[in-house]
């Protein structure tokens, strides 16, 4: 537990860019909820017309795109604070431009699974949805040891992407706090989805209580992340042929 503490103690002395991160996720989903508002993403009945379809694709692609982008650039900041010297990254454009793309490839593959839910639920495939929403979860356990993994090592690079995850099997005892900040974030997120089960998708009521209700959950990927770059850092300082600790 103690990368758990060592995160939570840096993000305390970074607050401005846990604000940040935090206030610019909700701004991103409050911006797409006015918008799926105004244009009357959800129609009545089950059919939804090919054209709204279209655009909420188009949407969601570009929500994810912006979360990359907010994504690449405060965890640069954050994890080259932490770890100066050793880690670099010269500013916010190189951060775009070495982390944009892993990030929003690790987004769309998430969207991806939350839309074939859907698209499940509309149609009463209970045991499609079933089967999406444990792939689910076992794609946001390992999507953010994934990013970071990609960040640590500097680049995506497929031809060394095995080399590159090798931290998460070798640390596996201490990735399992990560594990359990992003269970906490899965369950925060099925507590907000029980609360807004009740109310009407089409009011704005609902967009506003689904960007404030998203704060806790992008503040527990942020603890995350970084619980989960002092892990790669313990990795960095062991020796090649020490035994992994399992003492969680």
């Amino acid at each position: 537990m103690q990368v758990i503490v060592q995160a939570w103690k840096d993000l305390q002395d970074r607050l401005l860019l846990v604000f940040a991160y935090v206030g610019a996720h909700s701004l991103l989903f409050l911006t797409v909820g006015l918008l799926e508002w105004a244009v009357g993403f959800e129609p009545d009945g089950e059919v939804v017309p090919p054209g709204i379809a279209a655009l909420k694709m188009l949407d969601q692609i570009a929500l994810a795109a912006a979360i990359a982008a907010v994504q690449a650039i405060v965890f640069a900041r954050i994890g080259k604070d932490i770890d100066r010297p050793l880690w670099k990254c010269s500013d916010d454009l190189d951060a775009l431009r070495r982390f944009f793309l892993p990030w929003l490839l690790l987004n769309l593959g998430y969207t991806a699974i939350a839309e074939v839910g859907s698209l499940a639920i509309r149609n009463d495939l209970g045991a499609l949805f079933q089967l999406t929403e444990m792939l689910r979860l076992f794609y946001m356990l390992l999507y953010l040891p994934i990013g970071a993994c990609i960040m640590y090592w500097g680049r995506l690079d497929w031809n060394e992407l095995g080399e590159t995850l090798r931290p998460i099997v070798r640390q596996f005892a201490l990735v399992l706090n990560v594990f359990l900040l992003q269970l906490a974030q899965h369950f925060v997120n099925l507590e907000l989805s029980i609360v807004l089960q009740g109310k009407d998708p089409a009011t704005l009521s609902y967009v506003l209580f689904f960007a404030l209700g998203a704060m806790p959950i992008t503040l527990l990927e942020l603890l995350a992340f970084v619980a989960m770059w002092h892990v790669l850092m313990i990795n960095r300082n062991a020796p090649e042929d020490e035994d992994e600790d399992f003492d969680f």
